[in-house]
């Protein structure tokens, strides 16, 4: 079955701030999405869905969904 979802989790020692994604965050997406994109994974789906996991060093965690739209050619994230 071709399913274009893909997830990660990241463990980061800094702290969060709430109007501000991480560096390892967008990192993290960016290099999921281009890893489907280099492997030819997922090539009748437009849109590169990905679901980052963030464990913070402050015990709190939150999801960031990204998604490459290849139609726009953008990497677009979304802070939970």
């Amino acid at each position: 079955m071709d399913r274009s979802h893909a997830s990660c989790f990241v463990l980061d020692s800094g702290t969060a701030d709430a109007d501000a994604i991480l560096v390892s965050e967008a990192e993290t997406a960016a290099a999921s999405v281009q890893y489907q994109l280099q492997h030819g994974l997922y090539t009748c789906h437009h849109i590169k869905p990905v679901l980052v996991a963030t464990m913070l060093r402050d015990d709190t965690s939150r999801l960031t969904q990204a998604r490459f739209d290849g139609k726009l050619n953008k990497l677009v994230l979304h802070q939970s």
